[in-house]
C-alpha cells in the first residue's frame, strides 16, 4: 500500500507473492528510511511521529469544531501533547477537542471562569492561553481576561493569571487554583492586546493594548510612548516557581504583582521605565509570535485609520525596539486631528519624539485601509510536521475582510507573497469573523473564528496519502490488515477507505471499501504460485476526493470500476 509521501520518496506499494507476507517489509522498509530524513527539520520543534509529510504549495481548511457558543478566540495544545485541542471562548471557556473526534461531536470543557470574566463589549473577555513548557510536570497554565466593577461601566482591567490542573483529571482545570500575577487598569474597553506566549528563553512575553478609544490620547503622549506604562508594550516576565537568581522584583505591576522582572529586560535600570517592558510604541498587538527555528519575533499591529503592520526584529536585537505608535501609524506620520490623511499628515508636535524620529523601528510589511480591510490578525511561522513545503512561510490574515495571506521574511526583506483567502476560507464567511491563529503541539496552524468554529490549515485532500513515509505503515497480517487512520493523524474527516489489487507500478481495481482501518481479506482464493500482487489503500472524503495513490502517481492507475 502506498501513503502520504514526498516526491522523492518513491513510495510504493507492498506486494505478496501468492500467499507469503515476507515481502512487505523488503519494500516499506527503504521507503520509511528516505523519508524519515526529509523532515528531520520539523521533528527538532515537534513530536511528528506518525505523520507523513505532503508535498503542497497549496492549503485548504476543515472545521474541526463548532457551536462553540461565542468567539474562538485562541486555539493551542499543552507542548507535545497530540491527543487533545485547546479552545479558548471568549466568554470565558477553554474546552478540549480531542483528536478522531468530529466537528460536531460535543467538547470538554476544561476550565469555565464565565463568573468572574467581562463580556460586554466587543474586545472584552477570556483571550489567550499559555501553558507552561513544563506542563506535564507542574500543571501550570497561564490566561489573561478582563474584568470590571460593573459590567456595563468599568471601570475595566486585564487580568493576567496562572490556574493548575485537577490532579486527579488532566481534562479539567482547577477554577479555585486561581493565582493574579498581573493587574491592568484599563481606560477603555478595546485594545487589550492579550498574546501570551513563553519565549525561546523560557521567559513569558504578554501583549498590551494602549489603552483603547482613539489616537492614545491618554497622558501628554499617549501610553505607548510613555515608558512608565505597561499598555502599548511586549512584556517580559519571569513566572517561573523557580527563578532566575539575577531576577528582579516587579516595577510597574504594583506591590501584589506575582513575577519576577529577568534582568537583562532592555529598560532595566532606565530611569522612570518600567522594568517589564520589552518593546513599546504598540497601539494593539492582538497577536504576536516566534519563529520556531529562528526565534525571530512576528508582531502584527492593529493600526488607526489608515495602516496596519506587521513587526519583524531578529532575536539578537534583544527587543527594546519603539515602532512608533502614537506618533507613526506603520511608516507614516500620524496626527489625531487629520487622522483620516494615510500619506501627508502633519506630524504633531509637544512630544519628546515626533514623526519619523530615528528612534523609531518602521514596520516590516504594512498595508492601508482600503474599504475592506481594517484589522490585521497576526498569525505564525509554519513549521509544522504535515506540510514541509511551507515551512518557512508567516500565515496572517484581517479580521474586517477576511483574507488570509502568507509571505516569507528573510532578514527584514519580504518575498514569496501569496493570497490564499479562497483556499482557506472556500464555503465560509471570513468576512468579520477571522478572530485568531494558533498551532497545536505539531505546529499545524488553526484559526478561530468568531460564529464558534476552529479551522484547521491543511493540505488538499488529494495530495495527501494513506500510510504514507512516516506514518503508520500498511501491515499484511495473517489474520487482519491494517493502515494508517487519516482522520485521527491529519484530523481530515473521511468517509471511507478503498483497498486496491493490481501489479506494481500498473494497473489497480478497488476490491473493498470500509470505513474502519483494518480488513480481514487479501489474495484471491486460488492464487498461481509464484504469481506477484501488489496492495494501496485510499480514502475518500466526505464530499467524494479521494487521497493520491502515490508516488509517481503516473506509473499508477486506478480503474474506476465500482467498489465492492
Amino acid at each position: 500500500m502506498t501513503g502520504r509521501g514526498t516526491g522523492g520518496s518513491g513510495a510504493r506499494p507492498p506486494c505478496r507473492r501468492g500467499r507469503a507476507a515476507w515481502g512487505v517489509r523488503a519494500v516499506l522498509l527503504p521507503v520509511l528510511v528516505a523519508v524519515a530524513a526529509g523532515f528531520a527539520d520539523a521533528r527538532s520543534f515537534y513530536p511528528c511521529l506518525g505523520v507523513a509529510p505532503v508535498n503542497t504549495t497549496t492549503v485548504k481548511s476543515i472545521v474541526v469544531a463548532e457551536n462553540l457558543g461565542g468567539y474562538v478566540t485562541f486555539v493551542t495544545s499543552p507542548p507535545y501533547d497530540t491527543q487533545r485541542l485547546f479552545l479558548v471562548v471568549k466568554k470565558g471557556l477553554i474546552v478540549i477537542r480531542r483528536r478522531g473526534e468530529r466537528r460536531a461531536d460535543p467538547v470538554t470543557i476544561f476550565l469555565d471562569i464565565t463568573d468572574r470574566v467581562v463580556n460586554t463589549a466587543e474586545e472584552l473577555g477570556l483571550l489567550c492561553l499559555a501553558f507552561d513548557p513544563d506542563y506535564d510536570n507542574n500543571g501550570a497554565f497561564y490566561v489573561v481576561y478582563t474584568e470590571a466593577d460593573d459590567p456595563q461601566l468599568g471601570p475595566f482591567r486585564l487580568v493576567l493569571s496562572r490556574f493548575h490542573v485537577d490532579p486527579a483529571d488532566p481534562d479539567r482545570a482547577d477554577p479555585l487554583s486561581e493565582e493574579r500575577l498581573l493587574v491592568l487598569d484599563e481606560p477603555e474597553t478595546n485594545h487589550n492586546g492579550s498574546q501570551l506566549i513563553f519565549g525561546p528563553d523560557g521567559f513569558l512575553y504578554m501583549s498590551t493594548g494602549d489603552g483603547g478609544g482613539a489616537g492614545d490620547r491618554h497622558g501628554a503622549c499617549g501610553n505607548a510612548q510613555n515608558e512608565g506604562s505597561l499598555l502599548g508594550k511586549i512584556l517580559r516576565l519571569d513566572v517561573s516557581a523557580d527563578p532566575a537568581p539575577d531576577s528582579l522584583p516587579p516595577d510597574c505591576g504594583g506591590p501584589a504583582a506575582g513575577y519576577r522582572v529577568p534582568a537583562d529586560n532592555p529598560l532595566v535600570g532606565s530611569p522612570g521605565a518600567c522594568d517589564e517592558i520589552f518593546m513599546l510604541g504598540l497601539r494593539n498587538p492582538w497577536r504576536f509570535s516566534f519563529d520556531p527555528a529562528t526565534a525571530e519575533m512576528y508582531i502584527s499591529d492593529n493600526g488607526q485609520d489608515c495602516w496596519e503592520e506587521i513587526d519583524w526584529t531578529p532575536w539578537e536585537s534583544g527587543g527594546g525596539l519603539n515602532f512608533g505608535w502614537r506618533e507613526m501609524e506603520g511608516a507614516h506620520c500620524y496626527n489625531h486631528f487629520d487622522r483620516r490623511n494615510c500619506y501627508n499628515a502633519a506630524p504633531e508636535t509637544g512630544c519628546p519624539r515626533t514623526c519619523h524620529d530615528p528612534a523609531f523601528t518602521d514596520p516590516t510589511y504594512e498595508y492601508v485601509h482600503d474599504g475592506t480591510v481594517c484589522s490585521v490578525i497576526g498569525g505564525y511561522v509554519y513549521r509544522g510536521c504535515l506540510m514541509p513545503s511551507l515551512h518557512g512561510l508567516y500565515f496572517f490574515g484581517d479580521y474586517c475582510a477576511g483574507f488570509v495571506y502568507s509571505m516569507r521574511i528573510t532578514d527584514g526583506v519580504v518575498s514569496e507573497f501569496t493570497d490564499r483567502s479562497a483556499e482557506v476560507g472556500a464555503g465560509l464567511n471570513m468576512v468579520y469573523r477571522l478572530l485568531t491563529f494558533g498551532t497545536d503541539a505539531q505546529g499545524e496552524l488553526y484559526i478561530g473564528h468568531r460564529d464558534g468554529m476552529a479551522l484547521k490549515i491543511v493540505p488538499p485532500f488529494p495530495a495527501m496519502q494513506v500510510s504514507g513515509p512516516g506514518a503508520q505503515p500498511f501491515v499484511l497480517g495473517p489474520s487482519a490488515w491494517s493502515w494508517e487512520d487519516l482522520e485521527w493523524t491529519t484530523m481530515h474527516p473521511v468517509s471511507e477507505y478503498r483497498i486496491y489489487r493490481g501489479v506494481p507500478n500498473g494497473t489497480f481495481r478497488c476490491i473493498h471499501r470500509t470505513a474502519g482501518t483494518s480488513w480481514m481479506g487479501g489474495d484471491p482464493s486460488v492464487p498461481q504460485a509464484g504469481e506477484l500482487f501488489a496492495y494501496l489503500v485510499t480514502a475518500v472524503s466526505p464530499d467524494g476526493e479521494e487521497t493520491s495513490p502515490g508516488e509517481p502517481e503516473s506509473a499508477r492507475q486506478l480503474l474506476p470500476d465500482p467498489c465492492p
